[in-house]
């Protein structure tokens, strides 16, 4: 017990494998391409050994000779304070750029279809530099402020109940019922470390109270709610919530081939979709090399940081094998993504597995041996959404990388001591 509450953030991985790919292969044996679900099975294998062992191998000590540097307290909490008021500050920009703001106008009586539109539009069409809104509204909302609002209740600051009020609003702009998990994972990890077992339950309850009101403006039924929309209005409305076509845009869409139960009842239809659709999506991803690139490894191509460097145009598997599985949505930006070892395959084969997997691991290492538990609980986060995204957007957009910078200038006191009676000494 005393090893699971020290390295748990190292096992939530490996959980999260048991859950949603694991015992899966038994019905993909059976239903889905033998060979592609074989060659899952290699990939898996091997991506979690090395996960394991480079684990085991990377000493703390050998850590604590990368990280050096503690930062002043002062400095730190100077730091997250101006996160908040950064994010405060992009949330201005791109409200104010757009048009239309979905969480606004839902509270407006919108439709579903439109408010659906709007949730797609608002960051991720933007073009030009303009798209640099959607990485850093991603990194603040995932990484930087998760980080900063968990600090301040760790170290109980008289801001962070307004933090934590800014990073919720900016998570429910687009409406995404499962945001808000981007905060209360981390605090719930957070509390439960510091073992205020009472105070756990609060993020759990922010969790079902945001996703079932997000859940009920983007039905586009608050118009009806306040008596704002008129009788035919919202006959109309009603007929434009259908799902867009052909992308499948709601659970009781699903087609034949992806609905494992083979039921219609919404708790089938959720269940099919938290514990099938991730794993026949990573199938479908190796489908996609097989059948589509000929069996051919895309060397980073899919990574846009490379493909730019190399002068070619980036490759976006997530929307190709979106198009390929459902169709895509009218704004062009639907995406099925798939664990990272996947990716690792199909852009690097054997090689990129191990290394992505390794890469993983000591990340999650040099995260534990800080010691700081805002640091280790915030990236709950980007550490559990790797199970389901290629790694480099994980890294960039997914805040990982700066977790990772963090934890380089978060040396324990005790390798701070360390280092200066080595100096002295010499």
């Amino acid at each position: 017990m005393k090893e699971l509450a020290k390295s748990w953030l190292f096992y939530l991985p490996m959980a999260v494998f048991a859950v949603y790919y694991a015992f899966q292969n038994i019905a993909g044996i059976y239903i889905l391409p033998k060979d592609l679900v074989l060659l899952f099975i290699g990939i898996s294998v091997v991506g979690a050994l090395s996960y394991i062992l480079a684990f085991r191998l990377v000493s703390e000590a050998w850590l604590s000779k990368i990280r050096l540097v503690q930062l002043s307290r002062r400095k730190v909490e100077f730091t997250a304070f101006a996160v908040v008021v950064v994010y405060v500050g992009l949330l201005i920009i791109v409200m104010g750029t757009s048009d239309k703001v979905a969480l606004i106008e839902a509270f407006r009586g919108a439709p579903a279809q439109e408010l659906q539109l709007l949730r797609e539009t608002l960051l991720r069409t933007r073009s030009g530099a303009w798209q640099s809104l959607n990485y850093a509204y991603a990194i603040l909302s995932n990484a930087l402020m998760p980080l900063a609002v968990t600090y301040a209740y760790h170290n109980r600051r008289a801001w962070r109940h307004v933090a934590l009020g800014i990073l919720v609003v900016g998570l429910s702009l687009t409406l995404a019922k499962g945001a808000i998990g981007s905060i209360a994972f981390p605090l719930l990890a957070l509390f439960l470390m510091e073992r205020r077992f009472r105070a756990a339950i609060l993020p759990l309850i922010m969790l079902g109270a945001v996703i079932a009101s997000m859940y009920f403006l983007s039905s586009g039924r608050f118009g009806a709610l306040i008596g704002d929309t008129p009788p035919a209005l919202q006959q109309a409305q009603q007929a434009q919530s259908a799902p867009l076509e052909p992308q499948v845009e709601n659970a009781s869409a699903v087609p034949a081939a992806y609905n494992l139960l083979q039921r219609d009842d919404q708790l089938s239809l959720a269940v099919n979709r938290i514990v099938w659709i991730p794993y026949v999506t990573a199938i479908d991803w190796l489908r996609y090399q097989r059948d589509i690139l000929d069996g051919d490894f895309v060397l980073g191509r899919s990574i846009k940081v490379i493909a730019v460097a190399l002068g070619m145009e980036p490759l976006l598997v997530e929307r190709e094998v979106a198009t390929m599985q459902w169709g895509q949505n009218e704004a062009g930006t639907a995406s099925s993504n798939a664990l990272f070892l996947v990716d690792a395959w199909l852009n690097f084969g054997w090689i990129g597995v191990i290394l992505y997997a390794a890469l993983f691991a000591v990340t999650i290492k040099l995260l534990i041996s800080t010691k700081s538990k805002p640091l280790i609980a915030s990236a709950v986060v980007p550490v559990w959404t790797a199970c389901f995204v290629a790694l480099p957007p994980i890294f960039l957009s997914g805040g990982l990388a700066f977790f990772v910078v963090a934890a380089l200038l978060s040396a324990p006191r005790s390798e701070v001591a360390n280092v200066a009676r080595v100096t002295a000494k010499s």
